[in-house]
């Protein structure tokens, strides 16, 4: 059994397969980074150290143990997160979802005979991301917040470009009201982090670009 159902639709005739969800979305090194300078000091201090004799190198060689090959990533039904939905809901939202479902030679489709449904796999994406973006899809507006964190948003931005959302109807209304509240409780970021950028994936994706002018 998956890990997580998410019954979207109680006539699903399509079932979502995310596996391996997001962990750790647009991960930021706060480590401050040391100009070409400081790098260049901090080598002249370093010690020199002598270069090690033949027999040296020898036994250095020697006890190197060959390293083990690394086993395969396995991925099990339990690792799944299944979104029981509406292939059209799917097809009149997203233009990648109406490729997939109706191109010849695609494997999603055609139904699957064990249980007579289409399946649509997908990987990283976060998981709640995912369940508000399909429950805009299929006009569940009590489940879809009225307001979301600047991460969140960014999450949202990556699944909207994904599958080419950018001019959907569907989604201009939440995503007009979550920009909106956004901006009246976050200030973008004037200097360079993680925020910043999250802005900046944000804005490609919802045509904000005047605001970085």
């Amino acid at each position: 059994m998956p890990s997580t159902i998410h019954a979207i639709d109680p006539f699903a005739d399509t079932i979502i397969i995310l596996r391996s969800p997001c962990k750790n979305f647009a991960p930021w090194d706060e480590t401050p980074t040391l100009s070409n300078t400081e790098l260049t000091e901090a080598k002249e201090k370093q010690p020199i150290r002598a270069q090690p004799s033949e027999n040296e190198r020898v036994m250095e060689n020697s006890s190197v143990e060959p390293a083990e090959p690394a086993s395969e990533p396995t991925t099990s039904e339990d690792d799944e997160i299944h979104y029981l939905v509406s292939s059209r809901h799917l097809m009149l939202a997203s233009p990648w979802f109406r490729r997939t479902l109706t191109r010849d030679g695609f494997i999603e489709a055609s139904k699957d005979p064990s249980d007579g449904r289409y399946h649509v796999l997908a990987s990283d994406w976060d998981e709640e991301a995912l369940l508000i973006l399909l429950n805009i899809f299929h006009v569940r507006t009590r489940q879809v917040p009225t307001t979301v964190s600047l991460e969140m948003l960014a999450k949202v931005a990556v699944l909207v470009d994904y599958y080419e959302l950018q001019n959907a109807e569907v989604m201009e209304r939440d995503t007009r009201d979550w920009i909106t509240e956004l901006r009246r409780s976050v200030k973008i970021p004037s200097t360079y982090c993680r925020d910043l950028m999250l802005w900046i994936c944000i804005s490609r994706v919802f045509y904000m670009s005047a605001d970085f002018e």
